[in-house]
């Protein structure tokens, strides 16, 4: 008894140090997962550090239970022994498009991948209590529900729209709240430009690959994918068809491939589906394809690959991309079309209802700062409706922002400039919590 109990003092220990001193970024050429996530969750510096911690503190608790209950290896993986909140999850699914560093930290903890699974109902719901203090099982359903990408200049007009509707209720209640998001959502929707059509492949190898290729994707993606991405069924379809012709495209390749970013939503999608997605490789490439977080400093070296890839494409299936999922170069690479965020409009609303109680002037900036700073708090919680005050004024519409392609909290030029990491706390201090202590005393 005492033997194993030294053995797992021992091993807990070796995984604290292990998570402690790892860090998630790709090498410096590559963009870091902290900038990454602060664009695409619009969160700041001292939150998304606080939930990078959280991940490793996740992962830690999954390597204890995996390894002291000793749960059987499967395909190469291990399922999670639970189910990240949808903020954390954010952020898994953010790591493990790191692929390279995800997979090296899964194997240093328990030797094989932890894998993602989506809709697991065992929800780990007290790591993130300390930022979210006042969160419950109902408010992760909701805000699953309605979080959805964005693109950066349709942000403010949706912050104007879910405004404007707030404030021209004299009486708020959360069933308005609840339908003014899924109307949001609708509105959003992305449909197709032109009548989907699939096309015929000549060359009977590339053809044979292709259908093996649609053999083996999952067949949730479509549904995710118009869940997450607001996109039509039909265009769903056309998104997953053309990164079928991109996969295959991978099988035959000796160049480096850059997909559109319609395709790369399909991809990363894929990916976030681990053990499917390793399923995958295995069965079409016999090896793991890696994903790499394009450079945004070297856009010239990034274009040309998208330029080769569109070149290729032609040659080998004989007929031109889809220009609604393959864009020009130029097209691709503007900002409007290439620069995003994923948008929680249960958080957003509620940020909202606050500067409009609190009488802030209704523009961007002071609302992704509530938007940030926002701690879980349901102005609802201990009333079923608020008296709205009758002498707010509307928001308009910043003309410049559609040139200044704000991105959360920052512009372009402060990411560029790595304004971002100024100020960044170190990972160890946040290590001081009971969900460490418990494991390792």
């Amino acid at each position: 008894m005492g033997i194993n109990c030294c053995k797992s003092d021992t091993y807990r220990t070796e995984m604290v140090s292990e998570i402690i001193n790892f860090n998630f970024n790709e090498p410096k050429q590559e963009i870091p997962l902290e900038q990454r996530v602060i664009r695409e969750l619009m969160l700041d510096t001292k939150t998304v550090c606080q939930l990078q911690i959280c991940l490793k503190k996740f992962l830690l608790e999954n390597a204890f239970i995996i390894k002291e209950q000793k749960i059987q290896v499967q395909d190469k993986g291990i399922v999670s022994r639970f189910s990240a909140p949808p903020l954390l999850d954010q952020v898994w699914q953010i790591a493990i498009l790191y692929s390279k560093n995800y997979i090296t930290i899964c194997k240093k903890l328990v030797g094989y991948i932890i894998d993602r699974e989506y809709n697991q109902r065992n929800l780990h719901q007290k790591i993130l209590k300390k930022m979210l203090p006042e969160y419950d099982d109902k408010m992760y359903q909701i805000e699953l529900e309605f979080i959805i990408w964005v693109n950066s200049y349709e942000l403010e007009q949706i912050m104007m729209d879910i405004h404007n509707s707030i404030i021209s209720q004299e009486t708020l209640t959360f069933e308005f709240i609840l339908d003014l998001m899924m109307q949001m959502k609708i509105n959003l929707c992305k449909k197709e430009t032109q009548k989907f059509q699939k096309r015929q492949i000549c060359d009977k190898n590339i053809e044979l690959v292709f259908k093996k290729i649609q053999q083996f994707i999952p067949r949730d993606l479509e549904s995710i994918m118009m869940h997450k991405y607001c996109l039509s069924q039909q265009l769903a379809k056309q998104y997953i068809y053309e990164y079928c012709h991109f996969m295959t495209m991978m099988k035959f390749s000796q160049i480096v491939l850059v997909p559109s970013q319609e395709v790369d939503q399909v991809w990363h999608t894929h990916q976030c589906m681990t053990k499917q997605y390793r399923q995958f490789c295995n069965a079409i490439y016999e090896k793991f394809i890696y994903h790499n977080p394009a450079n945004q400093g070297n856009q010239n070296t990034v274009q040309n690959f998208y330029s080769q890839t569109l070149m290729l494409y032609k040659s080998l299936f004989k007929y031109e991309p889809d220009s609604q999922i393959w864009p020009c170069k130029e097209e691709r690479w503007n900002p409007q079309n290439c620069l995003g965020s994923w948008v929680n409009l249960y958080r957003l609303s509620m940020s909202i209802i606050q500067l409009v109680q609190e009488k802030l002037e209704p523009i961007s900036k002071n609302i992704l700062q509530k938007y940030q700073s926002w701690n879980g708090t349901n102005v609802f919680r201990n009333q079923t409706e608020i008296q709205m005050g009758k002498s707010i004024s509307m928001m308009t519409l910043n003309p410049q922002q559609n040139t200044n392609y704000q991105v959360g909290c920052y512009s372009l030029q402060e990411l560029e400039e790595d304004k971002f990491s100024q100020n960044q706390r170190v990972n160890e201090q946040f290590f001081d919590d009971d969900v460490i202590l418990q494991f390792i005393q």
